[in-house]
């Protein structure tokens, strides 16, 4: 067990041998001083490049947020959005990973079994598919829509219900990380 005389000798032998950066410290009632960095990691150059997008789950039928958009304004964003990382990922260092930050599956997530593989190949795999950007790995978190954002979490069949119970509400809430969970290792 660690105690206070262990400390104090662990202390003094730190102090005879140097501390950690190896250079001796004076001992007595003057401070150690520190020795000089190397470098200074301000001015270091880093080689690790990763993109981070949010919100780019959008499919054109149930379950989407564009497909009743009267002005049609975000119809094409996300295929914008993918050109141009596309395009950047071309021009300069390739990324490492692309960082999704949520709501992944508009409005509301995945909701049945039955939904996930279509809408994963309608707004990824058919969207994330430029060369530049094809094989880099994605790491994602689920966002508030991909819980359930602006709906029921439970479903019956292809439809939101409200859960019952609390059971329902755990059941429901697992079966969107389960699904979501199961496509996302693939990216």
């Amino acid at each position: 067990m660690l105690n206070y005389k262990t400390l104090v000798n662990a202390a003094a032998l730190l102090a005879l041998m140097g501390g950690s950066s190896g250079t001796p410290m004076k001992m007595g009632l003057t401070a150690a001083q520190p020795s000089t960095p190397a470098s200074d990691p301000a001015k270091a150059k880093y080689s690790v490049s990763v993109f981070g997008i949010g919100d780019w789950g959008a499919t054109l039928y149930k379950g989407s947020c564009c497909g009743s958009n009267s002005t049609n304004y975000d119809l094409n964003s996300q295929e914008v959005v993918a050109s141009l990382m596309n395009m950047e990922a071309g021009a300069s260092m390739v990324p490492e990973a692309i960082l999704a930050h949520g709501d992944n599956f508009y409005w509301n997530g995945i909701n049945y079994l039955g939904e996930r593989d279509s809408r994963f190949a309608a707004s990824f795999e058919a969207k994330y598919d430029g060369d530049n950007i094809k094989n880099v790995p994605w790491v994602a978190v689920m966002g508030n829509h991909d819980y359930g954002g602006s709906d029921y979490i439970c479903s019956s069949g292809d439809k939101l219900v409200p859960c019952n119970n609390t059971a329902e509400l755990y059941q429901g809430l697992e079966n969107k990380l389960k699904w979501q969970s199961e496509i996302l290792p693939r990216v």
